[in-house]
């Protein structure tokens, strides 16, 4: 028998030219990545920020149903007061906002809990509204 001694002329394995157009495709491709990376990583924070003022705004809807207010409807208009918890992380800053109708019947109080960041307080990150018995 006759034994085979390596490859077939003209199949020597893999050229540099060939590893240069695959390195230069890869490095196209990646490229073209670079910015879905960057926009996911600010997406991220974005969301833990929101995250972060979700949680403050259900703690003092929490606190707010929990607290007496009074046994009627304590005053008419609006009122602002600072969060009844003091918010962690201490870089947002927020305010409850107490409405109450002149005449309410159930005695009703609407609360309503804006958080925002503190170095931008016309952006509200996170809000929500409620009404309870005062």
């Amino acid at each position: 028998m006759r034994a085979i001694r390596g490859r077939v002329h003209g199949d020597a394995g893999l050229g540099m030219t060939e590893l240069a157009v695959a390195i230069v495709v890869l490095g196209i491709v990646l490229v073209g990545l670079f910015p879905l990376v960057i926009n996911s990583i600010g997406l991220a924070q974005s969301n833990s920020e929101v995250g972060d003022a979700n949680r403050i705004v259900l703690a003092n809807m929490n606190e707010a149903r929990v607290q007496p207010l009074s046994a009627t409807c304590p005053f008419t208009g609006t009122q602002e007061m600072p969060l009844f918890q003091n918010p962690e992380p201490a870089d947002f800053g927020g305010a409850v906002v107490l409405s109450c109708a002149s005449g309410d019947p159930a005695g009703l109080t609407t609360v309503r809990v804006d958080v925002w960041r503190t170095a931008d307080e016309t952006h509200v990150v996170s809000t929500a509204t409620t009404k309870v018995y005062s």
